[in-house]
C-alpha cells in the first residue's frame, strides 16, 4: 500500500487534482502554482520522511467563515503539500474495502445483550 501511496503515478495524478481544484494556500502561504516545482526539488525528501515516519504536517491555516443566520465556522486549510498527499491517500485507496476493518473497530460491548 505504501509503495503504491508514494509511486510517481499516484503523486502526479494527485498533484493534478490538487492544481484542478486551485484551493487557497495553508499557512505555507504556497500558492497553488508553486506545488509541482516544490515537489520536484522535495520529493526524495518527503517520500523518505513518510516512510522513514518522521513527516510531520504543517498545522492548518484556521479562516473564519460567516454563517448566514450570524455566528461564525471554522474552516482549517491545510498546506497545499497536505492537499496533495491527503489526494494521494484517497487515490491509493479508491477501491480497498476497509469497511470490515472499520467494523472490527467499532465498540460492540453489550450491544448483543440488549
Amino acid at each position: 500500500m505504501m509503495k503504491q501511496l508514494l509511486s510517481r503515478d499516484n503523486l502526479i495524478s494527485a498533484l493534478k487534482r490538487v492544481e484542478k481544484n486551485k484551493g487557497k494556500h495553508g499557512v505555507d502561504e504556497m500558492p497553488v502554482k508553486s506545488l509541482r516545482a516544490h515537489l520536484l526539488l522535495n520529493w526524495d525528501e518527503i517520500r523518505n520522511s513518510i516512510k522513514d515516519g518522521t513527516y510531520e504536517p504543517m498545522p492548518v491555516r484556521r479562516v473564519e467563515i460567516p454563517k448566514p443566520n450570524g455566528g461564525i465556522r471554522l474552516l482549517g486549510i491545510p498546506s497545499q503539500w497536505k492537499s496533495a498527499l491527503r489526494r494521494s491517500i484517497n487515490i491509493s485507496l479508491d477501491g480497498v474495502d476497509i469497511l470490515p476493518w472499520r467494523i472490527r473497530q467499532l465498540p460492540l460491548n453489550g450491544l448483543m445483550n440488549h
